[in-house]
């Protein structure tokens, strides 16, 4: 350890005898033990942002961004275990790249679109809850964060963005005329309830003048 004269002062004012650069390795007490960390992280809170599909973590101490698993995540829209959930699978971008105590990764496109197509889930901090197993993360000495468990200490979120942003239209495939079907995918979950075929039009190309709009 070294310091400067300004550490602290003794009771009559006068300030510590400072141990500089120069007397480091001559006079600097060294110290007498040395404990390791051997205490789990704990994970405090969170936030969901299912504009951006990005979840926030936040720990207690400073956890090793390399040692994460986040299929040892999931949420659910409740503390207890009669509500739905989502599980999310292991693969992620990892926007934390150094240890610190807030981890933050964007969530895989499969998890953010069963989470969005949960109405029950991730719409706001009262539907929002999160469990993980030890594998979840670790600190710096390797000592695995403490569980969380359904019905017992889930933790709820202390931010929740709900999905803000348009879907479109990624995919149409042929029309059958043999059933009289044809199917179109979206970027995201939409609501089967508000789907108004009538504003589907059928064309022969890009830009054309045989057209056809759906009556239902």
């Amino acid at each position: 350890i070294q310091y400067s004269s300004a550490l602290v002062k003794d009771m009559a004012g006068n300030p510590i005898q400072p141990i500089s650069d120069l007397t480091v390795f001559n006079s600097t007490p060294q110290a007498q033990g040395y404990v390791l960390d051997t205490t789990s992280p704990k994970l405090l809170s969170f936030s969901l942002d299912l504009d951006t599909d990005i979840v926030r973590l936040t720990f207690d101490e400073t956890i090793s961004a390399a040692s994460d698993v986040i299929g040892a995540l999931t949420f659910h829209n409740s503390p207890f275990s009669s509500g739905t959930s989502v599980v999310l699978e292991r693969e992620r971008t990892k926007l934390s790249l150094s240890d610190d105590p807030v981890f933050s990764f964007v969530l895989l496109e499969a998890d953010a679109i069963r989470l969005k197509a949960d109405f029950d889930l991730g719409t706001t901090v009262n539907n929002t809850f999160a469990t993980h197993t030890s594998a979840l993360i670790a600190d710096r000495y390797k000592n695995q964060v403490v569980p969380r468990n359904i019905s017992v200490d889930a933790v709820q979120a202390n931010s929740v963005e709900a999905d803000a942003t348009s879907g479109v239209l990624s995919q149409f495939d042929a029309f059958d005329f043999n059933t009289g079907t044809f199917t179109i995918t979206f970027s995201e979950p939409v609501d089967v309830a508000t789907f108004n075929v009538t504003f589907v039009t059928l064309q022969n190309a890009p830009v054309a003048a045989t057209n056809f709009t759906l009556t239902g």
